[in-house]
């Protein structure tokens, strides 16, 4: 805590004296207590300082993060660069109206989904927040380059090669996820260390291609992805008749997606996005399975090819001015499916979003939900966030999960909090 309030001082006395003009950023405080048990769940302190200059057609981004966060099981305090980049655009008056080059380590956002993205899986997350922060603020930035070619104004062309693998984080003292809990409470169980990707044969790079056209208003996109899961599986191994070893595993998924939004009328949007992975979905055994699958060979995990897609509308100005309505809802298909396998064939699931800003816009109310059709499983947040002043905010809210024990949301449902927090801009 100390290192990263001494960081905090110092950059705070660079940007004034030095910077004032090229340097940007945010600091936030978060504090979160659990509602049953009347502990402190979550104690965070969080920087990003940026720099960005832009130089006729060039480029330059850096951001810096600084924290110190209590739910953090290793490097509880840290600073990191969490993106880097220089950008170049090249313009031409023939077929091809410009060629823009990125290299460095980015932050990539596919799709137009608004919550969960199916085919935004090219970064790593942050799941120690789990869905109560939006997609771009969980995502850690990647080393690696991009081509986009443009054609005109309604296609373009993207090429994209990574080069660093970087696991999701999924360890928390606030959320631990059911399988590890598991995998730690059951004797004769063991969890070793994680596999991870080699990536010093060139065969083993992700790369992913996309391509966007703009048809009768309709924004669309076709997707490819070849890489690396960045949230592990769990191969299981039968040492003995008593001992069970559980390695995390990333594997290599080959993913085909397609994503479109249109803007309609009265504020109305549609959107939404599918992702089919042809390979690197592995799904648990059920446990009446388990010890026959490892004697005979097998890891405890079945590989299929897998659907996910969101689909869903947004109003802006719903009724009165400043209300704003989201919801989509999301599904997870196996293919090949059968009874040996934990998950549901056909998993669905709702999220929605209302917004109210009142009192001249500073002060915005917020209720969230995410319902899990399939396990009566249920996530639901309100929230109160108030602008000092066009620098800082703060806000207070609560997050109450219910559901059976072994659901996605039913497994966090004894970490039923309130939070508070504030972000100072700069």
């Amino acid at each position: 805590m100390k290192k990263v309030v001494f960081i905090i001082f110092t950059f705070f006395i660079f940007v004034a004296i030095f910077a004032d003009d090229l340097l940007k950023g945010d600091i936030e405080f978060y504090y979160a207590n659990d509602i049953k048990n009347q502990n402190l769940l979550r104690r965070a302190i969080i920087l990003d300082a940026e720099i960005n200059k832009a130089i006729d057609d060039t480029e330059i981004k850096a951001v810096i993060r600084a924290e110190d966060d209590s739910a953090r099981v290793i490097d509880s305090s840290r600073i990191y660069l969490r993106e880097a980049y220089i950008n170049q655009d090249l313009f031409f008056n023939t077929f091809i109206s410009s060629i823009n080059f990125k290299i460095g380590k980015i932050i990539w956002t596919w799709g137009n989904a608004d919550e969960i993205k199916p085919v935004d899986i090219l970064n790593p997350q942050d799941y120690s927040f789990l869905l109560f922060k939006m997609l771009n603020d969980r995502k850690y930035g990647l080393f690696g380059g991009e081509i986009t070619v443009y054609f005109g104004e309604n296609f373009n062309l993207q090429l994209i090669t990574i080069n660093e693998f970087k696991p999701s984080e999924t360890e928390s003292s606030v959320f631990e996820f059911v399988e590890l809990k598991k995998i730690k409470k059951t004797p004769g169980f063991i969890l070793t260390g994680p596999v991870l990707p080699d990536y010093s044969k060139l065969s083993n790079m992700p790369y992913a291609v996309r391509a966007g056209v703009l048809i009768y208003d309709i924004d669309m996109h076709v997707n490819y992805f070849k890489g690396y899961d960045y949230t592990p599986v769990l191969e299981a191994a039968a040492n003995t008749l008593m001992a069970v070893t559980f390695t995390p595993v990333h594997k290599q998924i080959e993913m085909i997606g397609f994503d479109f939004q249109r803007a309609l009328f009265s504020g109305i949007s549609v959107r939404g996005e599918i992702a089919y992975f042809l390979t690197g979905k592995y799904f648990n055994v059920k446990d009446s399975y388990f010890m026959m699958e490892l004697l005979s060979g097998g890891n405890g995990l079945l590989q299929k090819k897998y659907t996910q897609f969101s689909m869903g509308f947004d109003v802006v100005n719903m009724f009165i001015q400043d209300l704003y309505f989201n919801t989509q809802i999301n599904g997870n298909i196996i293919a090949d499916y059968n009874e040996k396998i934990t998950n549901d064939e056909f998993d669905k699931a709702f999220i929605s979003t209302l917004e109210y800003l009142t009192l001249e816009k500073k002060l915005k109310l917020k209720a969230r939900g995410f319902y899990n059709i399939n396990d009566s499983a249920y996530a639901l947040g309100f929230e109160l966030a108030y602008k000092l002043s066009g620098n800082y905010d703060i806000y207070a809210g609560t997050w109450i999960i219910e559901g059976k024990e072994d659901s996605y949301y039913g497994q966090f449902k004894d970490k039923d909090m309130i939070y508070v927090g504030g972000k100072a801009s700069f």
